[in-house]
């Protein structure tokens, strides 16, 4: 039948038709490339704020001008604008051209908006960036506050009511949705607010209060400021402020080198197991090696001193450099502006101590003294003493044999010391700005030296000790690698390094200082600041405004007209309080609304009162220990402090001792006080032996406990409960067989005990 041409029951023949494919439903056309990009978002924003803006201007001027939106558009000062987005501006009914939100579903006013980026930023500024979850709790506060204020206005004039979005958030504790910052920081952006979300980086809370514009100025003309310790020392003129010659003023800090340690950064991807963590094998060296370096600010590099973990010197704290290469021979470098000079020292640790930095003291002076001749010798001016060598308060610089050597009228050697404060190096040392060089230096050097291993001996390096630290140092002979200290770095990196920290040439230029991190705000600003809250007028409360104002007779005339006065600016500073918009700004976004804490306060100077120096004692703040103490030692005169110190010290250790030989003396008389009582309480326990009517010890009883006389049962909390413990009776029962006396005296007999 399928095969028969004719129809079946008067139908035609169906053709065949070929098996296709469902059809797919139309997918949503695939944005451009890069639509979806921080450049985009802020075009876009950008785009729908000129839009925004043309809008309101038109329509103000179609309401200032009385013409309809085609005229208003014909003008062409609005490119932005169509006519029905015009047409739905003027229906809206807005008046003026600071509209309250730019959709009428958006989160938060545009006011809201812009006080919410003025307080990140400033919560930035104070190193506490603030992350999504708490700019969301931040949204929901503000969102509550305005709240609050509506009800209290009854939802009059002035009020802004929460459209759906703002409740839904103000009435849950989610976080704000990816979308809502993916569109506010474009909208901020766009107009002109610099913003964006980055990647915080860890930093110490209290270094981090150390960036203070009082702490700057406390280095350098501070009580023992720079300033003063330059002209004291004879380095600066005191007249022109300037610094007569550059090479009388060193900055010496100290940096941990690792011998070999993988560094942070990316990893390769590697085959492993599914699941299963792979593990690498690998031959680095977690020790670490103190390195002490000394610049000064004419560009001069001095020897180095390494600090070792080692209990005494061993035979690999030996460097040989191949032939024709610079090495540490002790010689100066005119040329190359350095002192080729190396001082390996141990220690426990691998620390710097108290004797490994006297060391090192005395070679500073030796080297300084062999650079002087050598200058001299060539036609040179030789450097003068005493030179300043600027440190960070390290724990090593306060030993008693250094301090009498730098500072005092006993000082022998012609280096003076001056300390920054704690917690400061990262903005006020030279040395402290190229350290990160140092370390790349040495990790290029590193590799280059396994290289050279590799190609001399066919193998790779598996372990490297400290001998190949120090063949990566100075040189090795062995393998024909130069030393990298020797190139490390030049006189224009030294010089740039003492400009950063507001040393230029043979200036001080503290606004050179890098204050891109600084939690304070700027010195103008606060002093405009201070005086404007100087000069507000108007009394602040009730009674001050009924307050007889100064300079007048109370019940007088002039009193009483000068009363009214305040209570009339007081009646309208309440009036214009009361009819006052809502203000984001003056409730939850204020920075006074986070404040920092107690332990936050202050300018974060160690030097900004007399009792932080000790000189006189204060209730409130503690004298600040020795190594605390920042500045010039000799005009701090630090030695004699530390003596003044170790003599109160000792005095107080004095009274102590005295005070503990009275306590164990009268202990002792005590105890023997209570031997005497307590025989003569037994002498007279079963028969009076005293003679004495009555008997002084009648009624006492002895405590089998803790020994003590006391009239009736002692009631000490240990005693009580010794008596009710089964030890105590079964003593009792067998005291009582013993004696032919029952425990509770009733008779003589067993058997008759209760």
């Amino acid at each position: 039948a399928a095969s028969c041409a004719c129809p079946l029951r008067g139908r035609a023949p169906v053709p065949p038709q070929a098996i296709m494919a469902p059809r797919k439903p139309a997918s949503k056309p695939k944005p451009p490339r890069g639509h979806y990009t921080v450049h985009a978002r802020d075009t876009r924003a950008e785009q729908r704020a000129r839009v925004v803006e043309d809008v309101r201007r038109a329509a103000a001027h179609c309401r200032s001008h009385s013409v309809g939106v085609k005229a208003a558009l014909a003008t062409g000062h609005f490119p932005e604008a169509t006519r029905g987005k015009v047409a739905w501006e003027l229906k809206r009914g807005t008046s003026d051209d600071d509209s309250p939100r730019d959709a009428n579903q958006q989160l938060l006013t545009n006011a809201e908006r812009l006080k919410l980026a003025s307080w990140v930023l400033a919560r930035a500024d104070v190193h506490d960036p603030q992350n999504r979850h708490q700019i969301s709790v931040k949204v929901r506060a503000v969102l509550a506050e305005r709240h609050r204020f509506n009800k209290t206005k009854k939802y009059g004039k002035g009020t802004i009511p929460l459209n759906t979005p703002e409740l839904n958030h103000l009435n849950s504790n989610i976080d704000l949705s990816h979308t809502f910052f993916q569109r506010i920081y474009p909208w901020w952006r766009a107009r002109g607010i610099d913003i964006t979300e980055g990647v915080s980086r860890a930093e110490e809370e209290k270094r981090s209060q150390k960036h203070r514009e009082a702490v700057v100025e406390n280095h350098f003309f501070g009580e023992y400021g720079l300033e003063r310790e330059l002209i004291d020392a004879g380095v600066m003129d005191p007249h022109t402020k300037v610094i007569k010659d550059p090479r009388r003023l060193l900055n010496g800090d100290e940096t941990p080198q690792p011998l070999d340690v993988p560094q942070k950064g990316r990893r390769a991807k590697v085959a492993k197991r599914k699941g299963k963590a792979a593990r690498q094998l690998t031959g680095g060296n977690k020790e670490t090696v103190t390195v002490m370096m000394t610049w000064d600010a004419s560009g001069w590099n001095y020897g180095v001193q390494l600090v070792v973990k080692r209990k005494w010197a061993t035979g690999d704290m030996l460097i040989e450099c191949p032939p024709g290469e610079c090495t540490f021979d002790d010689r100066v470098d005119v040329t190359r502006l350095q002192t080729r000079s190396c001082l390996p020292v141990h220690s426990a640790e691998g620390m710097q101590t108290e004797e490994t930095f006297l060391h090192y003291i005395h070679r500073l002076d030796e080297w300084i003294s062999q650079r002087s001749a050598v200058e001299a010798a060539t036609g040179g001016e030789p450097i003068q003493r005493p030179v300043v060598l600027m440190l960070d308060n390290h724990c090593s610089r306060f030993s008693d044999e250094l301090l009498r050597k730098t500072s005092g009228p006993a000082a022998e050697l012609g280096i003076r010391i001056f300390t920054e404060e704690s917690g400061t190096s990262g903005f006020l040392q030279a040395l402290d700005q190229f350290n990160s060089s140092f370390h790349r230096s040495y990790n290029k050097a590193r590799d280059a030296y396994k290289d050279a291993h590799l190609a001399v001996h066919g193998h790779p390096l598996s372990h490297l000790a400290l001998a190949d630290f120090l063949g990566i140092l100075g040189g090795s002979k062995r393998l024909g690698v130069p030393g990298m200290w020797f190139s490390w770095c030049d006189r224009y990196d030294i010089i740039k390094a003492w400009k950063r920290v507001g040393i230029a040439g043979n200036r001080l230029c503290p606004q050179l200082v890098d204050r891109s991190n600084f939690v304070d705000q700027d010195a103008e600003l606060a002093a405009a600041r201070r005086d404007a809250s100087v000069s507000s007028p108007g009394p602040s409360s009730l009674a001050e405004a009924k307050r007889t104002p100064p300079g007048l007779r109370r019940g007088s005339l002039a009193a009483a007209n000068a009363k009214l006065q305040q209570l009339e600016q007081f009646a309208k500073k309440l009036e214009e309080k009361a009819q006052a918009p809502y203000d984001p700004s003056r409730g939850v976004l204020s920075l006074s609304s986070d404040a920092p804490s107690a332990r936050q306060g202050g300018t974060g100077s160690d030097d900004d009162s007399d009792a932080a120096d000790g000189d006189s004692a204060s209730p409130v703040r503690a004298r600040r220990r020795l190594v605390q103490l920042s500045g010039s030692f000799t005009l701090r005169d630090m030695w004699g402090e530390k003596q003044k110190r170790q003599q109160e010290a000792a005095k107080v250790e004095d009274a102590a001792q005295r005070k503990k030989a009275a306590r164990l003396e009268k202990r002792a008389e005590d105890e023997e006080r209570s031997r005497v009582r307590r025989d003569a309480f037994v002498a007279c326990k079963d028969v009076c032996m005293c003679a004495i009517v009555p008997c002084p010890w009648e009624g006492f009883m002895l405590c089998d406990n803790c020994g003590n006389l006391k009239k009736g049962w002692c009631k000490k909390r240990e005693c009580v409960k010794w008596r009710k413990s089964p030890v105590s009776v079964a003593s009792a029962l067998v005291v009582g067989l013993e004696s032919g006396v029952c425990a509770s005296g009733a008779a003589s007999d067993v058997g008759a005990c209760p």
